[in-house]
């Protein structure tokens, strides 16, 4: 995904956000899998606006999303029960 970002945003955003970001991505995705014991999906999408031959502006988004397939929030509440009595 990092890979993706790059190529998409490598022309348009400065380098040093683009390296927050994906450094902000794949802390997200290493948090998934650790804490949901299960697979993790990450999907991304770049919107532009179209403004013809003028440059990048802050109506472009870039929307990254995370999940899993894990136990979930009450499944881990229900294990840390569990293991505490």
């Amino acid at each position: 995904m990092s890979h993706l970002l790059w190529r998409q945003l490598r022309d348009h955003v400065d380098p040093h956000l683009l390296e927050a970001m994906a450094e902000g991505v794949w802390e997200m995705l290493a948090n998934a899998l650790e804490h949901s014991g299960s697979d993790a999906l990450i999907m991304g999408q770049v919107y532009r606006v179209d403004r013809g031959a003028r440059g990048p502006d802050h109506e472009d988004r870039v929307r990254v999303v995370i999940g899993d397939t894990g136990r979930g929030i009450s499944g881990v509440l229900r294990e840390s029960a569990d293991t505490s009595s």
